[in-house]
């Protein structure tokens, strides 16, 4: 199952992920089932920076979780072309 916040993260949808961010409205370790991906994964992955930068800063995100593939935030950033200042707040 995804959340509204994964789908946010995964579009880029910075203004979206910055109001969904809070933890008492979801959990933002929370995975996808299918490839058990975070919602900073998704926004890393697809290089969406601001993304990034609201759920660092406004979130106890895991940023050792891992994929089933066996990537973490930091991986899929650099793969995905995040920018390098994303990059370096993880």
């Amino acid at each position: 199952m995804r959340t509204p916040l994964s789908y946010a993260a995964e579009s880029g949808l910075h203004k979206a992920v910055k109001a969904l961010a809070d933890p008492k409205t979801f959990d933002s370790n929370t995975s996808s089932i299918k490839d058990r991906k975070t919602p900073l994964m998704f926004a890393a992955g697809n290089g969406h920076a601001l993304s990034v930068r609201h759920l660092l800063q406004s979130s106890k995100v895991n940023l050792h979780a891992v994929d089933k593939d066996g990537n973490n935030a930091l991986m899929l950033a650099a793969a995905g072309g995040c920018s390098i200042t994303a990059v370096e707040q993880m």
